[in-house]
């Protein structure tokens, strides 16, 4: 399932999540977009956007949240970090990583 949060109107800001179900965890909200207008950034509004998607994932059932950050982003990895979402495993210091591999259908 995938769903969306907006910030507006005129939209300012955005959210696109998506839910999947994980054999381990239960249900898991991945954070794939989260976008501020330029103009808008650092006054909030992208912090307003990101406990609307937690809550808002938490009322569907998820009970994960990620959200994947490129090492080289470190304005992204700091925002995230103030809201206790981490690279950096607080117990380990391991980074956590995300193997991907895209399929070709034959």
């Amino acid at each position: 399932m995938t769903f969306g949060i907006v910030a507006g109107p005129p939209t300012k800001g955005l959210g696109l999540l998506t839910l999947r179900t994980n054999v381990w965890s239960g249900t898991i909200a991945l954070l794939d977009e989260l976008y501020v207008e330029p103009t808008r950034r650092s006054a909030g509004l992208g912090s307003d956007l990101l406990e609307l998607a937690l809550e808002e994932a938490g009322r569907r059932g998820a009970t994960e949240f990620e959200v994947e950050v490129d090492e080289p982003d470190t304005d992204a990895q700091r925002f995230y970090a103030r809201h206790s979402l981490s690279v950096i495993d607080p117990e380990s210091g391991d980074h956590a990583f995300i193997a991907r591999r895209q399929i070709t259908n034959p």
